[in-house]
């Protein structure tokens, strides 16, 4: 057993942060953590001070500054102490800051509701999103470990886990969602002046395809040998104005043919989740509804969710996760690519509230199709090889386990988005071909 010395007030963070650190690592030993230091030779010190192994430099801001240092490493300012020997900067207090996503916590704390937006955050340099940073700080304290305490060992049967995954919005058309399309497509067009996109947000306005897409799906995504998950809405009766504005509009109690494409899925390993709605987020009763509702119309439990435009209320949603699933897969971002936790693994979110891990599990959401095409309008190209290099760097991570999500209706010509989500297929092949 590996055992860390550091004071008492750190213990419950410093559990939590092991407990991740050896799952996600396959270490195959334990890691105690006390006050005093033991004459074991397997003792890794956490303090301020020059014999510590690890250097302790706490900054707790809601509103963190950065500094990068050597290897391409990025940590909290402040958090470094230069010239000591060993590692000279608090990684794990760095590590749990980003895991945790402490400062979405502390945001919320004072009244700021992030809600899924990178630029809520506070925080400017955009490279700090494209990086796993928690598990380039994991890669670093297995090395030290596996240099000053050979003993101890870790697994090598872990393998990459890409998940495919498709949040179901829209099977046809709706009123709604003209309204928010053409809307988006046309300030696009005003901002980066392109007259095309404009005459194309108009026109997506006044035309009604279908998108019933399933098959497409199913063919692309076995040519890989792979499957997805379906995100699925469950409509309940009570409906506002905002909710026909911002939720779907099917009704999967009464889609009978919605209900038999489900089922067929399901039945040939494709997966069901729920897709809560917009105001499930901050409502157990309602995701409640919602999860039964779907499980009744399938026939099927239902074990993985995802909120409806990544909605996620710190102190309400992960406890109705904790408690109605075993994993969610909200935790990516609306505005952007990138890793919101800092990592590209499963891992359990932590509850502050209450100084615990959770206990369902997150598969972090890293590329979206509207994070390159929406948002990220007028740079899709340098959006999709970014996206790219998130794939090559994910695959040679035997740790990884992430998902990237692409809306069913987008393969249709009116958006045509589905080359990138092909493009990235066959950039995760080739790479975890190679590694």
């Amino acid at each position: 057993m590996l055992y860390i010395q550091a004071h008492k007030e750190h213990h419950h963070w410093l559990n939590y942060l092991m407990d991740e650190f050896r799952r996600i690592e396959g270490a195959e030993f334990q890691i105690g953590i006390g006050e005093k230091e033991t004459e074991s030779r397997l003792n890794l010190r956490y303090n301020s001070s020059e014999k510590s192994d690890v250097h302790l430099s706490i900054q707790d801001n809601p509103y963190p500054k950065f500094e990068w240092i050597e290897n391409g490493l990025f940590i909290l300012e402040g958090t470094q102490k230069r010239g000591k020997k060993n590692i000279d900067y608090d990684l794990f207090w760095n590590s749990f800051y980003f895991l945790s996503r402490r400062n979405e916590w502390l945001l919320e704390q004072s009244g700021k509701k992030v809600q899924s937006y990178s630029n809520k955050t506070g925080i400017k340099d955009e490279k700090i999103w494209q990086l796993p940073i928690v598990n380039m700080y994991f890669g670093i304290l297995k090395s030290y470990i596996a240099k000053n305490f050979p003993e101890l060992k870790f697994s090598e049967n872990q393998r990459p886990t890409i998940e495919l995954s498709h949040d179901l919005d829209y099977i046809k058309k709706t009123s709604s969602l003209r309204l928010k399309q053409s809307a988006f497509q046309v300030y696009n067009g005003i901002r980066r002046f392109h007259l095309k996109k404009i005459f194309s947000g108009l026109r997506f306005f006044f035309t009604s395809p279908i998108y019933w897409n399933f098959d497409f799906w199913k063919e692309l995504e076995e040519k890989f040998g792979l499957k997805s998950v379906f995100y699925v809405y469950a409509k309940t009766n009570k409906r506002g104005l905002k909710e026909w504005l911002l939720d779907p509009a099917y009704d999967i109690s009464t889609n009978e043919k919605l209900k038999t494409a489900l089922k067929d899925l399901s039945q040939e390993g494709w997966r069901i989740g729920l897709h809560g709605s917009f105001n499930s987020a901050d409502s157990f009763d309602l995701i409640q509804k919602e999860k039964a509702k779907l499980e009744s119309a399938i026939h099927s439990p239902i074990t993985k969710t995802r909120q409806h435009w990544l909605r996620y209320a710190e102190a309400k949603t992960p406890f109705f996760h904790e408690e109605l699933f075993q994993e969610d897969s909200t935790l990516g971002w609306n505005d952007r690519i990138g890793f919101r936790a800092g990592i590209g693994s499963k891992f359990r979110p932590y509850n502050h509230k209450e100084n615990r891990a959770f206990k369902h599990y997150v598969i972090p959401q890293v590329i979206m199709d509207s994070n390159i095409f929406d948002y990220g309008y007028g740079n899709e190209d340098v959006i999709i090889q970014q996206s790219k290099a998130m794939i090559i760097e994910l695959a040679k991570q035997s740790n990884a386990h992430f998902s990237i999500s692409w809306h069913p209706r987008t393969c249709h010509k009116e958006y045509a988005w589905q080359f990138a989500y092909e493009e990235l297929l066959e950039t995760w092949k080739t790479s975890i071909s190679k590694y």
